[in-house]
């Protein structure tokens, strides 16, 4: 049974999360003017527990966001629109899940309200049937090889989760990911030796990350030691491209 989880974005992020998933499980279509996220996971779910539909919907949401974000600098991240649709198991149009704080009930081809979990937004729209329809815009295979990798790889999961679930991808979150990465290749002499990247490129973004000298408050570390600065030091753009690169790099090595 086809359950869909409505998705909230900006409109060029909703597009690129479909062209991405457009053709597998989980997909992303797109129908009467709102984009939603399909899933067998969702579909095996008890349709009466709205916790459950959040929590399967939230998980798998912050993967595809954690790859999109790796694949496009400019993309960002989704949220969940709190609004769920079921198909009837005859047809005939869909059920609708009402989900309000943490209340949820069914009404069927009535009402959605909506609310957000960083802001209060609460609004009523007609139920629409969607009726399987994706998006017209071809699928990118290497999405669903990067899920693939991270249900193989739980250092690879690890990393779409911490990418996917954050808001804002600062030092703190850049650094996280350099540790799984350097922990999964075996260590600093290990990364070393892929050729991915150089003493001196783990220099610059150790010292961007971590001193306020170089990046001020969004710095990880209020005080540090006096130290002499890299010949270069990155900004917050060049670290947040630098993760993402090596985490490309990274990802694509595993089998």
């Amino acid at each position: 049974m086809n359950t869909r989880a409505l998705l909230d974005g900006h409109e060029f992020d909703l597009a690129a999360l479909a062209r991405r998933f457009s053709e597998g499980d989980p997909r992303i279509i797109v129908a009467d003017g709102g984009t939603f996220l399909e899933a067998s996971a969702l579909g095996s779910a008890d349709f009466t527990d709205g916790g459950q539909l959040v929590e399967i919907a939230s998980g798998i949401l912050a993967r595809l966001n954690g790859w999109a974000t790796l694949d496009d600098p400019s993309y960002r991240p989704v949220k969940l629109g709190y609004r769920f649709h079921r198909d009837h198991p005859q047809g005939g149009g869909s059920d609708a899940h009402l989900m309000a704080g943490d209340q949820a009930r069914l009404r069927d081809d009535l009402t959605v309200v909506v609310v957000g979990t960083a802001e209060a937004r609460m609004s009523a729209f007609p139920v629409m049937t969607v009726g399987g329809a994706t998006s017209s815009q071809p699928a990118t295979p290497d999405g669903y090889r990067q899920l693939k990798r991270a249900t193989d790889h739980p250092d690879v999961d690890d990393l779409l989760l911490l990418l996917g679930r954050a808001e804002h991808i600062g030092w703190d979150q850049l650094w996280k990911a350099m540790e799984i990465i350097k922990v999964a290749c075996g260590g600093k002499a290990a990364l070393l030796a892929t050729g991915w990247v150089t003493s001196d490129d783990l220099d610059e973004f150790g010292y961007a990350a971590n001193h306020p000298d170089a990046s001020g408050t969004d710095a990880r570390h209020a005080r540090r030691p006096p130290a002499t600065p890299p010949g270069r030091v990155m900004s917050l753009a060049e670290g947040q491209q630098f993760v993402r690169d090596l985490s490309r790099r990274w990802v694509d090595s595993l089998p």
